[in-house]
């Protein structure tokens, strides 16, 4: 069977290095983690995306083809799966024989045309709430739900522990590490609080500003330099973007997650890798947050606004930094069931199905 992925939508051109070696969004890395996961399973993918200078076009990785976006053939049979582009449905013909025609949402709604949603096959949510939601908004789009979910590379998390058998585990690393504007402020203050009641604690976050660094105008230049002035506290360590084999280390090495916030995630992969790698998480259970996290402490409320629901955060970062015993006893629990759940292999049998209906 055929694959053929396309990713129009970027902050800047990538490649499936960027999510080795780089780092870069969760998006981004679906697109590169299902591209040879479905080839491993023995079909033909083929993929379009932004590829950086010096790329040949084609390109193969991992017995993945790639070519430039500017080399597109909307007219190849097989399963297109659409990155956050509904406009793309645009090149394909009303009837589009041998093709099925999906998008996957990596984001919270799209604004759509009639005829986008006529020539669509499947829509591919992350998480039940996201797909309830759309539910409601769109009768079209809910008769043609697929629900599938983003993932961790397991594979990885194993090489990373076989290659680091010395790596030592703080119960007072915090780790953040999704974009800045997703309530890191806010975990700011949370943090300033609670070191205050213990010493010792850390606050690792990455990710970093290269996509607000991108955007360029006034109002992402002061938020970043606002960010950064919060930050300038002891036990904060402003660490940007770093490949997926170092940050797998930091996640092996952390005792928590801290992550305070509203934002709608869809897929929340940070919330997947740091169940599987050991890191408890703290968070409110909203969304794709709620449906992610398993295994940790749940804070429910406005961690932005409401100073006792922040007091709790704090407290409870206090608790879990001075109880390593029951950090053991969570991760103990947490660790083989999140990897289990999370593996990325889950999602290929999903599409493989999918796509043998579809083209019957």
């Amino acid at each position: 069977m055929r694959f053929v992925l396309i990713h129009r939508k970027n902050f800047e051109k990538w490649s499936w290095v960027n999510s080795v070696e780089t780092g870069i969004g969760g998006s981004e890395t679906s697109f590169c983690e299902m591209a040879w996961r479905l080839a491993s399973h023995g079909h033909e993918v083929i993929c379009y995306a932004p590829l950086p200078d010096g790329y040949s076009s084609p390109c193969t990785w991992r017995n993945t083809t790639w070519f430039n976006l500017e080399e597109v053939d909307f007219s190849l049979p097989g399963v297109w799966v659409i990155y956050r582009e509904p406009q793309l449905l645009d090149n394909f013909s009303d009837g589009h024989p041998d093709q099925q025609l999906w998008l996957i949402s990596q984001d919270w709604a799209y604004v759509w045309e009639s005829v986008q949603l006529e020539k669509l096959d499947r829509f591919m949510v992350l998480s039940k709430p996201h797909g309830d939601w759309i539910s409601q908004q769109n009768d079209v789009l809910a008769a043609k739900m697929l629900y599938t979910a983003n993932g961790v590379k397991v594979d990885l998390i194993e090489q990373v522990e076989r290659e680091n058998p010395d790596i030592e585990r703080d119960p007072k690393k915090i780790i953040y590490a999704s974009s800045p504007d997703r309530g890191l402020e806010y975990l700011l203050r949370i943090f300033k609080r609670a070191h205050e009641r213990e010493p010792d604690l850390k606050l690792h976050v990455f990710y970093g500003f290269d996509n607000i660094d991108k955007i360029d105008n006034d109002q992402w230049r002061k938020y970043k330099a606002y960010i950064l002035r919060e930050a300038d506290q002891p036990g904060v360590f402003i660490r940007g973007r770093v490949s997926q084999n170092q940050l797998y280390r930091e996640w092996l090495s952390a005792g928590m997650l801290c992550y305070p916030s509203t934002f709608w995630e869809t897929g929340f992969i940070t919330g997947m890798e740091s169940q599987a790698m050991g890191a408890i998480p703290v968070i409110n259970p909203v969304w794709g947050q709620g449906e992610v996290v398993k295994h940790g402490v749940f804070i429910e409320g406005d961690p932005y606004h409401d100073k006792l629901i922040q007091a709790r955060f704090s407290y409870e970062l206090v608790r879990l930094a001075r109880d390593p015993g029951l950090q053991d006893e969570i991760r103990a629990e947490m660790m083989p069931e999140a990897r289990a759940r999370c593996d990325w292999n889950t999602q290929v049998p999903i599409w493989v199905q999918e796509a043998e209906r579809g083209l019957q």
